[in-house]
């Protein structure tokens, strides 16, 4: 395959965006997200804004007028899913046009995206002059793809990465989160499978749903940035699906504070306890069980959450050797240090 000298002296044509500094257009987008949180519920929401007469708003952010292709391989039967949300933010803003949306399916004798699917992709796009094309889903659309293999991933995302930049369009590719393990976060481990994912795209997105009890009972995301190739890498942000009667409104949203782990709720009660009882001494025990009674935290987890203590408060805080049997250890904070 030949290789191309790139003329360093050549102005670079600006970024088109779809989103602002979200979705790029020309290149391969991801979303990912565990199954059931929202990705339909917003990308068909972001399609409906580019169908506006004038282009509409996403996210606070300005969206092009333009038409769209969603091709769903994930729920495909007459565009029954789509056409639910479709309808619901067609309530919340009755100037979109379904005419500017076109939804593909598989026939029923088509397992995945080959070839031809694609291609034939390709011919819709130059057609009908597309800005925005939303594939449901990577598992879904190359079913024959094991998500594991680089060598197997490469290729329908070279494909799709080609088409993007050859018909300038923005590409999102809807993809799913590996089921969080032993605790772990939804999103700490990236995007499922392999690295060669994110690395073909050029913008990478996890969306992750806020438990009820955190969002006051409302349907909140945390969208999460986690690659941005051409542009500043946003802070995460907070996402609303607002339902009123048959009507869905997308908007931004607080982010609400994440809630202390318990090894953070203990390492602040024991500094809370000896700024209580400055320049007086604080035995080990005592600290140890302040921690373990007020948080729940078993006896090893307690003792590497005071080690994390003393390393914060540094030369603030004197270790002082106690008489007794087990050479004891107690605890003074300097009110000096600490002012």
């Amino acid at each position: 395959m030949p290789l191309i000298k790139i003329d360093l002296n050549k102005p670079l044509s600006p970024l088109d965006w779809c989103v602002e500094n979200l979705i790029l257009k020309g290149y391969l987008n991801m979303i990912a997200s565990l199954p059931g949180q929202g990705k339909t519920a917003l990308l068909t929401g972001l399609a409906w804004q580019a169908s506006r007469p004038q282009g509409g708003s996403f996210l606070d952010k300005p969206v092009k007028h333009g038409a769209s292709i969603y091709v769903d391989f994930d729920a495909p039967g007459d565009g029954r899913s789509i056409r639910f949300w479709l309808n619901k933010h067609q309530q919340a803003h009755p100037d979109g046009s379904k005419e500017k949306i076109i939804v593909l399916e598989p026939d029923p004798n088509t397992f995945g995206m080959g070839l031809a699917e694609l291609e034939e992709l390709s011919s819709h796009i130059e057609a009908l002059n597309i800005q925005l094309i939303i594939i449901d889903s990577f598992m879904s659309a190359f079913p024959n793809t094991d998500p594991v293999k680089l060598t197997q991933v490469q290729g329908p995302l070279w494909y799709l990465r080609n088409l993007a930049s050859k018909t300038n369009t923005a590409i999102i590719l809807i993809d799913h989160l590996p089921k969080p393990q032993h605790g772990e976060q939804a999103g700490a481990r990236g995007i499922l499978g392999s690295i060669a994912k994110p690395a073909q795209a050029r913008t990478v997105h996890l969306l992750t749903k806020l438990p009820k009890d955190e969002a006051n009972n409302k349907h909140i995301l945390t969208w999460t940035p986690s690659k941005m190739s051409y542009a500043a890498l946003p802070d995460p942000f907070a996402v609303e699906l607002e339902f009123q009667g048959d009507a869905v409104f997308i908007k931004s949203a607080d982010l609400p504070t994440a809630p202390l782990t318990q090894t953070q709720q203990a390492i602040r009660l024991m500094h809370n306890y000896l700024l209580q009882h400055l320049e007086k001494t604080i035995t080990r025990q005592a600290l140890l069980k302040l921690a373990m009674e007020e948080t729940g935290l078993k006896q090893r987890a307690a003792i590497d959450a005071l080690a994390k203590l003393i390393n914060q408060l540094g030369k603030s805080l004197k270790t002082i050797e106690l008489k007794g049997r087990g050479k004891p250890i107690g605890y003074q904070l300097c009110a000096d240090d600490n002012a």
